[in-house]
């Protein structure tokens, strides 16, 4: 009866084909999906490299403004450089509008464009580092004259703010994309803006200046033949009230 048993429990373990199959199929998918999914964080891994590669060759703008001290223990200028790390950049060019904005209880009463505040540039010519400087003969100096005989006249709740400046920024990127950039300087502060707002910002402002006659900064630092000038000032600034 023995040897009976034994060979029962030999058949008992013996596999049938349709499951061997079935294992053997199962065993192909499951070697399958590794297979993709090994590939899937293969090309991941290359996408998130090759995105890495374009960022460390993507311009990094970087615009800083100073304030100093010619030949005065007061700050009388103010000046703006403009630098760029990461890839290189190719026919840098600057354009720029300044202008100075009369505020009443935050609100802005009138907006005057103004000349001369930045009057000299000096391009370096490089793809990297500093890309350009802009300065002013004693902008600042002029400016602080400016307040001190105009204020007075407008009333203690008028603010006006510093000149402020919209910069408009041409270049070609390392890959030899035309590439617009906007930054508006307001003072000490710097606002980076979108192509989009940057671009509303630029249309608006040439519009007002060319209906607007330009004051030059020259001549708002002397109560002057400024007549004209104070009258439509104080007309803005009553409507804002």
């Amino acid at each position: 009866m023995l040897p009976a048993c034994h060979s029962g429990a030999a058949l008992g373990l013996k596999m049938k084909p349709e499951r061997l199959a079935t294992i053997i199929s199962i065993l192909g998918v499951v070697l399958t999906s590794a297979s993709v999914i090994a590939s899937i964080a293969q090309y991941r891994a290359a996408d998130l490299q090759a995105k890495a590669a374009v960022v460390t060759l993507m311009p990094q703008i970087e615009v800083r403004t100073f304030l100093e001290k010619i030949d005065s223990q007061n700050y009388t200028d103010r000046r703006i450089e403009v630098t760029s790390d990461g890839g290189p950049i190719y026919n840098f060019e600057l354009s720029r509008l300044s202008w100075i904005e009369f505020r009443v209880d935050k609100r802005v009463a009138y907006e005057q464009p103004i000349i001369g505040y930045y009057v000299v540039g000096y391009p370096t010519g490089r793809t990297r580092g500093t890309l350009t400087t802009i300065e002013g003969h004693r902008n600042h100096e002029y400016f602080i004259r400016f307040l001190g005989w105009v204020k007075p006249l407008l009333g203690a709740d008028v603010e006006i703010s510093e000149p402020l400046t919209l910069m408009r920024m041409h270049y070609l990127d390392a890959f030899k994309q035309a590439k617009i950039s906007y930054v508006l300087i307001d003072g000490s502060s710097k606002t980076y803006l979108s192509d989009e707002a940057g671009e509303q910002l630029w249309n608006r402002r040439t519009r007002e200046q060319q209906a607007t006659t330009p004051l030059g900064i020259d001549e708002l630092k002397y109560n002057v033949g400024s007549v004209d000038e104070v009258n439509l000032w104080k007309s803005k600034i009553a409507e804002a009230r």
